[in-house]
């Protein structure tokens, strides 16, 4: 009888951590580089998943929807290898590697790479994302991530996408701490092994 009351106090617990944790994205900065357009920022952008003074490497792979510095917003953070995307804006996994392959293996955002370049690649993954959107342009990048996209492990990527679609969807590769799914895993793991506990010392 005692573990099935337990039983019950796990399934409550859960309900309440999964309703009272949404993720926050804040977006606290650029880097002050425009596109081609002169029109947007480009990546890197810097804000906090959960994090409201935070300043971690985010960026953007949506050209559709407009983001505001000093704002914030819940969002769904989908890993780029999870099989299930139908929460992210575009659920096409393949257009999101490449992405991720121009934003975290072409050197990016670094110093050392041309203002030109870091147009390029912010251009080239836009058009990924919306080949009809004037942001994006098919140039050279494109083809490039097409042929390479698929020699990089994305373990690590997460696609962070506001849940109502009305901010712009945003790619990280952490040192971000993604909690939610390892918590709820802490969290049952302990509440199972006090069940254990409970049931050897009651025999």
């Amino acid at each position: 009888m005692f573990f099935k009351k337990l039983s019950i106090l796990i399934l409550s617990v859960f309900v309440i951590a999964v309703s009272a944790n949404a993720d926050t994205l804040y977006l606290n900065g650029v880097n002050g580089k425009i596109d081609l357009t002169g029109r947007s920022y480009i990546d890197p952008y810097f804000g906090g998943l959960n994090e409201p003074n935070g300043m971690d490497e985010i960026n953007c792979v949506d050209p559709k929807h407009d983001s505001y510095l000093k704002t914030h917003w819940d969002v769904y953070v989908t890993p780029l290898e999870n099989s299930d995307l139908s929460k992210t804006y575009l659920g096409d996994q393949q257009r999101y590697e490449e992405m991720a392959w121009l934003l975290f293996d072409t050197g990016f955002g670094s110093s050392s790479m041309s203002l030109a370049d870091q147009q390029a690649i912010q251009a080239a993954v836009w058009y990924i994302a919306d080949p009809i959107n004037g942001l994006g342009q098919k140039n050279s990048w494109v083809d490039t991530a097409a042929a390479n996209y698929g020699n990089r492990n994305y373990s690590a990527v997460y696609i962070l996408s506001d849940i109502n679609h009305i901010n712009q969807e945003f790619m990280i590769d952490p040192p971000v701490p993604v909690p939610e799914p390892a918590t709820m895993l802490l969290l049952s793991s302990g509440l199972l092994g006090l069940v254990g506990l409970r049931r050897k010392f009651r025999k």
